[in-house]
């Protein structure tokens, strides 16, 4: 459980991080807490927690959000979260509480993707990227999968794998082939999928040539790197792109100017590197970054302001596991 009571709304920053990033997010992170600290007269309030494991706790209390000064001055998290809702948009987005961060230089895949908020409000911190892997004895002379679209084929059916457990599945996953390929293609996807798993579960047992286990992984890069036997498998980048994961932030207006050497070190070159060296797509161009130039699936701002992922999400996903049920449950 979190400090505070759960009052989020005491806190200067709550950060939902993901699992690669939590600990040396936290090594670098003292120099500009310490620094406001000392400006201001009194220790920085802030959270840094694993979003694997308090982002239920998190969502319940922003479910539950009237105002703002309920909220963190700067709230981290990632994935297609509570955030892009259409509730929260509507009761927050709209009424214009937040502001990104300026960008004077970006990167140029995530530019080309078209990622950053065009309202100006929510900053897209960086770009998870998740991937195509293959195991390689499994897979045989096949010609291998260049896009999310192959995973679909009859030849895949059974022989994946992506993020989830019981009933949570990748929002961002379902999302991506619900938006290409309708609601045929969740299906599809159900019957190819005999059950989720953590990314870093992934990584252990891609690649080992079990009988029994995945052919196919959607997995972030650096969990794909992370598979100890490089040479069994292949790393695709999609020809259609890597699906974008975001890690967005999202700043109070009046906290831009209070806490600038927060702000600053959010957008500047030391955690830009941090991210890099996780296989993520920083958002600011400070260094030569992961994935530069190579091309990147986003939902679409459209999409995401045309349909209400508080409806869709779910739906999406009592679609597969319905269809996953079926598929393998009575066969």
């Amino acid at each position: 459980m979190l400090d505070f009571d759960g009052n989020y709304g005491q806190l200067n920053l709550l950060a939902l991080l993901p699992c690669p990033v939590k600990v040396p997010f936290e090594r670098i992170f003292n120099e500009p807490a310490t620094s406001w600290s000392d400006r201001v007269g009194m220790p920085l309030r802030y959270e840094l927690v694993s979003n694997a494991n308090q982002y239920q706790e998190l969502y319940t209390y922003l479910d539950s959000c009237h105002r703002k000064e309920d909220f963190p001055d700067m709230l981290l998290s990632s994935g297609f979260n509570r955030f892009y809702r259409r509730s929260f948009i509507e009761k927050f987005k709209y009424a214009g509480i937040w502001s990104a961060i300026e960008r004077p230089k970006v990167n140029r895949s995530m530019e080309a993707a078209v990622v950053f908020d065009p309202d100006q409000q929510y900053t897209l911190l960086a770009i998870n990227p998740a991937v195509l892997v293959v195991d390689l004895q499994r897979w045989g002379d096949n010609a291998l999968p260049r896009n999310f679209g192959d995973v679909l084929a009859p030849r895949c059916r059974g022989r994946v794998v992506f993020r989830g457990h019981k009933d949570d599945y990748c929002e961002g996953v379902l999302l991506r082939i619900y938006k290409e390929y309708g609601i045929n293609g969740i299906k599809l996807l159900a019957q190819a999928t005999p059950k989720g798993m953590h990314p870093a579960e992934m990584a252990k047992i891609m690649g080992n040539g079990q009988a029994e286990g995945p052919v196919v992984a959607i997995m972030p890069l650096f969990f794909a790197k992370m598979i100890p036997k490089q040479d069994r498998v292949a790393i695709i980048w999609p020809d259609d792109g890597a699906l974008a994961n975001p890690v967005t932030i999202l700043i109070k207006k009046e906290a831009q100017i209070d806490h600038q050497e927060i702000v600053d070190f959010f957008a500047g070159q030391e955690l830009s590197q941090l991210l890099a060296s996780v296989q993520m797509i920083p958002g600011f161009a400070q260094s030569q970054a992961t994935g530069e130039d190579r091309k990147l699936y986003w939902i679409g701002w459209d999409f995401i302001n045309s349909h209400d992922l508080g409806q869709v999400v779910p739906w999406l996903t009592d679609a597969f596991i319905k269809t996953q049920r079926e598929q393998f449950l009575c066969s």
